[in-house]
């Protein structure tokens, strides 16, 4: 269970050098100017209260932590 995020919107996080993301949700338009959430395991998600989340980006590279660290003043659980 997630039990912390925070809200950026979509294109801060593509910043990053290996950003990949899989295609959008039916009805979901991925815009930069879309508010998504990096939870505390770093995975990005568009809702985090859905039963079920879509993971638009998931990661535990060392490169996407300090990424999140350091670009985004992030600290996660991991």
């Amino acid at each position: 269970m997630r039990t912390f995020f925070k809200a950026y919107l979509l294109r801060d996080l593509r910043q990053f050098a290996d950003w990949s993301e899989p295609s959008a949700p039916a009805g979901v338009a991925l815009h930069d100017d879309l508010e998504v959430y990096l939870c505390d395991d770093y995975a990005v998600v568009l809702n985090p209260f859905a039963d079920r989340h879509e993971v638009l980006f998931a990661s535990q590279s060392e490169g996407w932590t300090t990424f999140c660290r350091k670009q985004l003043d992030f600290q996660g659980a991991v």
